[in-house]
């Protein structure tokens, strides 16, 4: 008889999307207290970080987009850094959506990899 074992991939990255208003780079208060209650959570269940990835969007209509999309992700690596994730190296990316393409494209997904294997896979 053949045995069948199921492996179950580790899915490293853990994810958060920061929204902003149309043509702002400034992040909302309550945009504010859900990176800051993420990124505590993050901290508390993934004492061990290796990166965190900033990728900056904005649409295509707003005014100068991927310089817009480059401020989203500048201001939420400054937010980061004073909630104390500055030990871990950070990149940024910036892109433009074209209109349609998403319901919601003026955001910046943020991305943490915590150091595996010993502290996603539980």
């Amino acid at each position: 008889m053949l045995s069948t074992q199921i492996a179950f991939a580790c899915v490293p990255s853990r994810n958060v999307d920061i929204y902003f208003a149309f043509d702002s780079a400034g992040i909302s208060a309550a945009e504010f207290r859900r990176l800051a209650d993420w990124a505590l959570e993050q901290r508390k269940n993934y004492p061990n970080q290796q990166a965190i990835y900033l990728d900056g969007y904005a649409e295509e209509v707003e005014s100068a987009p991927r310089a817009l999309a480059s401020r989203r992700a500048s201001e939420v690596e400054r937010l980061l850094v004073q909630l104390r994730f500055n030990s871990i190296p950070m990149e940024t990316s910036a892109a433009v959506y074209r209109t349609g393409d998403v319901s919601n494209g003026k955001r910046v997904e943020v991305s943490l990899l915590p150091a595996c294997p010993n502290d996603c896979c539980r």
